[in-house]
């Protein structure tokens, strides 16, 4: 049937989307993480008025707002008294590893991919829309994330999504070096291009906490309590569907999201053998050798390992 209405609407992508956000993308269960609390004696490091003021200057003025309707214009004209306050509260969130409820509930809008058939409710992308106070937080800790955690020690080198210093020119320029120097040595190429389909919408949450409790145990509290209950409701125009649960997937607005995807794909398959380029869930695979058919052996082992990763995460 037709959504005419914009509530229509609204409601309609609403359904669409919790689908998506409810599917169970690993056939294991929940229990398989057995919550084990890091060492309490490694605490974050706490957060001082000074960083915030930072955070607030960097916001473009622009922003669209979350549910609360806190812009940031809002932000930049807080006296220091109100950064004070805010200083508390992210402090009180550190120290207790509680993310407030409020902070989960995302405004979701939703734009049509290009050159897509826009009567398919799989055309549009959902773009989240969060409290701009909860977003500086999350920078604050992604700030910490990435000053304790050398991104050397947990990200593979072939993974060129969300990295400073790193484009997808250069990750282009690896894919096209490897065919000439294959080619300059008279040898097969052969070349996989995959896209992992609403790679961000189906982050299975329990598979993430394990992989955040072993590679970042100081902060799995805190990222526990983050995605733990969040809730979103689409927004067309002034009409609004109900709530809605998020049970899976990291959400495309969020500041967090790249970091949790890379962390969740980074321990993807690779093969020497191979050459492996990825671009966040553009994944490019190249096997080259004298010999055409070992050319396509190495590359079709490569993609059933890859098959049984993909199923159990």
């Amino acid at each position: 049937s037709w959504a005419k209405s914009d509530l229509e609407k609204c409601e309609t992508f609403a359904e669409h989307l919790t689908q998506v956000y409810n599917e169970q993308t690993s056939t294991q269960d929940d229990e398989f993480l057995l919550y084990q609390p890091p060492n309490q004696n490694v605490r974050i490091g706490p957060i001082c008025p000074n960083e915030i003021q930072k955070e607030i200057a960097r916001m473009k003025p622009k922003s669209a707002p979350g549910s609360d309707q806190i812009t940031p214009i809002m932000l930049k004209n807080l006296p220091l008294k109100g950064v004070l306050y805010m200083c508390n509260i992210y402090n009180a969130i550190i120290q207790f590893n509680y993310w407030p409820n409020t902070w989960k509930i995302a405004k979701m809008i939703v734009i049509p991919k290009p050159k897509k058939d826009l009567t398919s409710l799989n055309s549009y992308r959902p773009i989240s829309l969060l409290s701009c106070i909860s977003k500086i937080l999350e920078r604050l800790l992604l700030q910490r994330i990435t000053d304790d955690y050398e991104e050397s020690s947990w990200l593979p080198n072939y993974q060129f999504g969300f990295r400073k210093n790193h484009s997808t020119t250069q990750q282009c320029n690896r894919i096209t070096n490897t065919i000439l120097e294959g080619l300059n040595k008279k040898q097969y190429n052969i070349a996989v291009f995959l896209d992992v389909h609403q790679a961000f919408d189906k982050v299975w949450h329990a598979g993430l906490k394990q992989k955040i409790k072993s590679t970042f145990p100081r902060y799995f509290q805190i990222l526990n309590s983050y995605l733990n209950n969040r809730k979103f409701y689409i927004s067309i125009r002034n009409d609004s569907s109900n709530l809605k649960p998020i049970n899976c997937g990291v959400l495309q607005g969020s500041v967090l999201s790249p970091l949790l995807y890379n962390l969740f794909t980074s321990d993807m398959p690779s093969n020497p053998v191979l050459t492996t380029c990825t671009f966040a869930d553009d994944i490019a695979i190249v096997s080259n050798h004298e010999n055409i058919q070992m050319a396509n052996y190495h590359l079709q082992n490569y993609l059933s390992e890859l098959e049984v990763w993909l199923k159990k995460w």
